[in-house]
C-alpha cells in the first residue's frame, strides 16, 4: 500500500472537523431551551428506574449469603412481589420519560420544519428551477423527520442507560474498586469500534439520501409527464431510469446494513473478553476467600447489567454522527442566502404611479445573459404588450418587475423606490398576476378565490366570480362556494380553471395586473371566453400583457417587442408593422401561417 496515501486517508478519518460537529451539536441544542422544563422532567424520571438496577445488582450480593449463612428461604417469598413492585414503578417512570422526551423531540423537529418551509417559501424563483422537486423534499421534510427521530430515540436512550451505567458503576466501586476499573475500561472499548463505524455511516448516510432524491425525481417526472410517457410509449425508458436509481439506493443502504452489522460481533467480543476476565480472577479471589459467593454474584450482576447501558452510551455517542448527517442538511438550508432579501430599512413603495428600468441585465447562469440592457419606463393607467420570438426574455422581464428576481446589472425603479430597497409586503400588494398556468390549491372554490384578500366577505367573492363569469357554474354546482377543485383543479375545465384565477385577480384589485399568456392554452371557445374576462379586468389599471396571439395585443397603448433579451421596437401595432423590423415579421407570419409568436 501506498504510505503517503495510507497517511492521508488516516489524516482524513481522524479529522472530521470536531471544531464544526460541536458547533453542529450545540446549534441543535439551542433549539431544546424553549421546552427545558419538559426536558428536565424527562431526566429525572430516568433516575429512579435506572437507580432501581443498581440497587438490584448492589442487593443480591448480600441477600444471597445471608440465606446461604442462615438458610433462611423465608425471605424468597418476597422477592415475586418485590418484582412486580419494581416493575410498576419502572413503568409508569419510564412512561413519563418516554413521554416527554418524546414531546421535547418532536417539537424541536416542528420547529425545524417550519424555519424550513419560512425559509423555503421566502426564496426566489430561481432558487426553485436551480432544484429539483426529489432534492427539496428530502431537504425540507424528509430531512428533518430523520432527525426527531434520531433525537427522540437518543434522548430516551442516553438519558435512561447513562444512570443505570453511573449507578452500575458505583455497585461495582463498591465490591471491588480494582476490578471495576479493569472491567468499566474493557467495556470502554467498545466505543472505539462504534466511533470509527458511526463515522463511516455518516458519509454513507449523505450518500443514501442523494440516492433517494433522485429516486423521487424520476417519481416526479412520472407524476408530471403522465400523459407525454403514454403518448411517447416511454414505458420501457423511465422503468429503466428508475430500476437504475432504485438500484443504485439499494447498493449504498446495503452499505450501510453491512457496516452497521459489524458492531454486533465486535461489540460482543469485547464484552465476553471482560466478563471471563472478571470470572476468572473473581473465581481465583473465591477459592484463595478474599470474596464471599454474594459478592462475587452481586459483582457479575452488575458487570452484566451494565452492558446494555454501556453499549447504548457508547452506541449514542456514536450516533451523534447519524444525527450530524442530516442536521447538515437541515442547517445547509437554513444557512442559504436569500437571493433576494429585504435591506435592513425597507421603505413602502406606495400605490405604483411609475416603473422605470434603466440598463437591466439578468442571467440565470453566469455569461448568458437573459435580459440585455432594458430602459424602458409605463406609467399608471397603461396597458403594454410584450411580444417576441419564444426565448426572448418576455417571461424574465415580467419576473424582474414582479421583484420574483433582482437585476444582475442595471436598476429597476417602483414610484423611484429601487426594488431592492422595497418592502416586499408593500410591492406584491401593488401587483396582480394571471399566468399560463393557474395555480389552484386543493380547496373549494371559495378558498381559492379569497387567496386574492384573504379577509374578503362572501359578497365580495361571490361579486369577483361573477366579474369573472364563473359564478353561474359554482351556483350550478351542487355545493356552490363549497365545491372541492380537486388537485391543481383537476375536477375543473382549462377555462373554469383560469377564470377563478381571474376572479381571484379581481378580488385582490391590485393597480399593476401582470398576464403572462393567460389564454395560450385555452382553446378558441375558451379562450374568448376568458378574454372577455380580462377585459372587464383591466380597466383602469396599468397592464402588462405578454401574449403569442396578436389579436391580444393589436389595441395596446404600447407595444415592446423582445429579441434575444433585448428591446428591439417599441410603438403601437401601426407603427410597428408600417416599420416593417420584427413585428411585423411576426404579424405577417402568425395571420399567413397560423405560427404561434
Amino acid at each position: 500500500m501506498n504510505i503517503k496515501k495510507f497517511l492521508d486517508n488516516l489524516r482524513l478519518i481522524k479529522y472530521v472537523d470536531l471544531k464544526q460537529d460541536r458547533d453542529l451539536y450545540l446549534r441543535l441544542l439551542t433549539y431544546l431551551k424553549p421546552y427545558k422544563k419538559r426536558f428536565i422532567i424527562s431526566t429525572v424520571a430516568a433516575i429512579p428506574g435506572s437507580a432501581i438496577q443498581g440497587l438490584t445488582a448492589y442487593a443480591v450480593g448480600p441477600l444471597l449469603d445471608y440465606i446461604l449463612t442462615t438458610q433462611n428461604y423465608t425471605v424468597l417469598v418476597w422477592i415475586p412481589v418485590a418484582i412486580i413492585v419494581v416493575q410498576i414503578i419502572q413503568g409508569v417512570l419510564a412512561y413519563i420519560m418516554s413521554y416527554y422526551s418524546s414531546y421535547v423531540g418532536t417539537s424541536i423537529t416542528c420547529d425545524l420544519r417550519t424555519e424550513l418551509f419560512d425559509k423555503l417559501i421566502q426564496q426566489d424563483t430561481n432558487y426553485f428551477n436551480r432544484h429539483r422537486p426529489g432534492d427539496l423534499v428530502l431537504r425540507f421534510s424528509n430531512d428533518p423527520v430523520r432527525l426527531q427521530q434520531a433525537i427522540v430515540t437518543n434522548l430516551q436512550d442516553f438519558t435512561l442507560q447513562f444512570f443505570s451505567l453511573l449507578f452500575l458503576t458505583i455497585v461495582l466501586l463498591t465490591r471491588n474498586w480494582m476490578y471495576a476499573l479493569v472491567s468499566i475500561g474493557v467495556i470502554a472499548l467498545v466505543g472505539i469500534p462504534l466511533s470509527i463505524i458511526s463515522t463511516r455511516i455518516r458519509k454513507l448516510d449523505h450518500q443514501t439520501q442523494e440516492a433517494n432524491a433522485r429516486l423521487l425525481n424520476v417519481f416526479y417526472d412520472v407524476l408530471q409527464g403522465n400523459r407525454i410517457i403514454k403518448v411517447y410509449n416511454l414505458f420501457g425508458f423511465e422503468k429503466n431510469r428508475y430500476r437504475l436509481a432504485m438500484d443504485k439506493f439499494f447498493n449504498v443502504s446495503m452499505r450501510i446494513v453491512k457496516t452497521n452489522q459489524l458492531l454486533s460481533p465486535i461489540t460482543q467480543f469485547i464484552a465476553a473478553v471482560g466478563v471471563s476476565l472478571v470470572l476468572w480472577a473473581g473465581a481465583y479471589q473465591l477459592m484463595l476467600g478474599l470474596m464471599t459467593p454474594g459478592e462475587l454474584t452481586s459483582f457479575i450482576v452488575a458487570l452484566l447489567l451494565m452492558y446494555k447501558p454501556a453499549k447504548t452510551v457508547t452506541g449514542v455517542l456514536g450516533k451523534i454522527q447519524r444525527i450530524l448527517a442530516p442536521a447538515e442538511r437541515v442547517f445547509e438550508k437554513l444557512d442559504e442566502p436569500l437571493e433576494i432579501a429585504e435591506s435592513e430599512n425597507p421603505v413602502d413603495v406606495g400605490p405604483f404611479e411609475l416603473m422605470q428600468f434603466k440598463d437591466v441585465w439578468f442571467e440565470y447562469a453566469a455569461d448568458n445573459p437573459i435580459i440585455r440592457g432594458v430602459n424602458l419606463s409605463f406609467t399608471r393607467g397603461e396597458r403594454i404588450a410584450l411580444v417576441g420570438y419564444s426565448g426572448g426574455g418576455k417571461s424574465t422581464l415580467a419576473d424582474l418587475i414582479c421583484g420574483f428576481i433582482n437585476p444582475t446589472q442595471g436598476h429597476i425603479l417602483f414610484n423611484g423606490i429601487d426594488l431592492k430597497d422595497a418592502r416586499r409586503e408593500s410591492l406584491y400588494e401593488q401587483i396582480a398576476v394571471v399566468t399560463q398556468t393557474p395555480f389552484l390549491v386543493d380547496g373549494t372554490m371559495r378558498e381559492n378565490i379569497a387567496l386574492g384578500r384573504l379577509d374578503a366577505t362572501e359578497e365580495e367573492i361571490r361579486e369577483a366570480a361573477r366579474a369573472a363569469d364563473i359564478l353561474d357554474y359554482i351556483d350550478s354546482t351542487p355545493d356552490g362556494m363549497d365545491s372541492w377543485v380537486g388537485d391543481r383543479g383537476s375536477l375543473l375545465s382549462g377555462g373554469q380553471k383560469q377564470r377563478v384565477t381571474i376572479a381571484r385577480a379581481f378580488l385582490k384589485n391590485a393597480p399593476l395586473l401582470i398576464m403572462d399568456e393567460a389564454t395560450s392554452s385555452l382553446d378558441n371557445e375558451a379562450e374568448q371566453q376568458v378574454q372577455r374576462s380580462l377585459e372587464k379586468l383591466q380597466a383602469g389599471k396599468t397592464v402588462i400583457v405578454i401574449a403569442h396571439r396578436m389579436s391580444t395585443v393589436m389595441f395596446a397603448d404600447r407595444i415592446l417587442v423582445m429579441e434575444a433579451g433585448r428591446l428591439v421596437e417599441e410603438g403601437s401595432h401601426q407603427e410597428l408593422v408600417a416599420k416593417g423590423g420584427t413585428y411585423s415579421r411576426l404579424y405577417s407570419l402568425q395571420f399567413q401561417d397560423g405560427a404561434v409568436v
